[in-house]
């Protein structure tokens, strides 16, 4: 694991790419299909899912799902130093997503989820990653610094790497730039939750996370 930093949210890094050719072939095969439009632009990024009947389900491989979950769970003992208590940082959602030419994602954040990831299945250097943040930095000392404009948010590139894996927190801003390359650009990406007990003297809370291979939902 290595730990990085856009702004003050953490970036967390792994990497298996053994496990990318196992899985692939089963990615390129999942149904894709755009769930959302964009009036300034008709081609986003597909998403895909395991789709039976009118049904869509989250992917799911066994020892790919046993992987991300030990990736989690080191954030959550690294990050949180919480070696010794029963909360787990669960794999509440997983699906892939598929860039051609011309396809994109818009800058877009994870609201039900407490750190979100991308698992690149293949080299790409025609699109990235792009994370967006607020410099609070600049905010305390601008009037020292001079004026910027209007838009203080700065903009951090990530090009996909074969077998890379990224986690960080799911409040951050995100997107996919254009894709300009001839070969299709696959991604898997999924979101976490707490799962177990937190009790402190004041309060009790449990929070439960549906089994990732028994989850369904429909698609409208």
């Amino acid at each position: 694991m290595i730990i990085s930093n856009i702004g003050s949210y953490p970036l967390y890094t792994f990497t298996n790419a053994a496990l990318v050719d196992k899985i692939l072939p089963k990615v390129k095969n999942l149904h894709y299909e755009s769930v959302y439009s964009h009036k300034e632009n008709n081609n986003p990024s597909q998403l895909g899912y395991e789709k039976t009947d009118d049904f869509f389900s989250s992917f799911y491989d066994e020892e790919l799902y046993s992987w991300l979950e030990n990736c989690a769970q080191q954030i959550l003992e690294k990050h949180f130093n919480n070696k010794d208590t029963n909360i787990k940082l669960k794999i509440c959602d997983l699906w892939a997503t598929k860039s051609s030419f011309g396809q994109y994602a818009h800058r877009h954040r994870h609201p039900f989820s407490f750190f979100s990831g991308l698992y690149y299945m293949n080299d790409c250097d025609r699109s990235e990653t792009c994370f967006y943040y607020e410099d609070v930095v600049y905010d305390h000392w601008k009037y020292f610094l001079g004026p910027r404009g209007k838009n203080n948010t700065q903009k951090v590139k990530i090009k996909p790497e074969k077998g890379k894996l990224i986690m960080w927190p799911s409040m951050l801003e995100h997107a996919i730039s254009t894709h300009t390359g001839k070969e299709n650009r696959y991604t898997l990406a999924f979101n976490t939750m707490f799962n177990g007990i937190i009790e402190d003297p004041t309060s009790r809370l449990e929070l439960k996370v549906t089994e990732l291979k028994d989850q369904k939902f429909k698609y409208t």
